[in-house]
């Protein structure tokens, strides 16, 4: 599992140099971390990425350690939440409240089935680029022996 490691920013105020001695924790899906350095300072780091960007880095690390199962699954959830990402971005483009409301209340209902998402990403796509040719076309499919 990938780690996250940081510096303690109040060491860095007291002393005005930097403390290499960094505080780590594994890296986890919500990217918050509440850390305590070594001098007892305590502080919480955000971790300003994606969500389909963590998946993605946790299939790397899954590959690069050999469990190929989890690889298969984290990557298949950043696709996921990647389809996601780009669903909320053209939907909630115009910054309109009422959009707000409407995409809370249908990804409310489509959140928990894989197939009714995939249907609504082909469906902004469309309505966004006029054409699912390219979509289409690069999708994988998998049958049981590729895996």
């Amino acid at each position: 599992m990938k780690k996250v490691m940081a510096p303690c920013i109040e060491c860095f105020k007291e002393t005005g140099i930097p403390n290499f001695n960094f505080v780590i924790q594994e890296q986890n899906d919500e990217c918050v971390y509440s850390f305590k350095c070594d001098k007892g300072h305590e502080f919480i780091l955000i971790q300003q990425i994606q969500r389909f960007e963590l998946k993605f880095d946790m299939a790397c690390f899954s590959y690069i350690n050999d469990d190929y199962s989890a690889a298969v699954m984290h990557c298949a959830s950043a696709l996921e939440r990647f389809r996601e990402f780009f669903v909320q971005a053209v939907w909630l483009n115009n910054n309109c409240k009422e959009n707000i409301a409407l995409y809370e209340k249908y990804w409310k209902k489509v959140k928990s089935r894989s197939e009714n998402q995939l249907g609504t990403f082909y469906a902004v796509y469309f309505s966004k680029f006029g054409d699912l040719d390219d979509v289409i076309e690069r999708e994988v499919k998998f049958t049981q022996g590729d895996v």
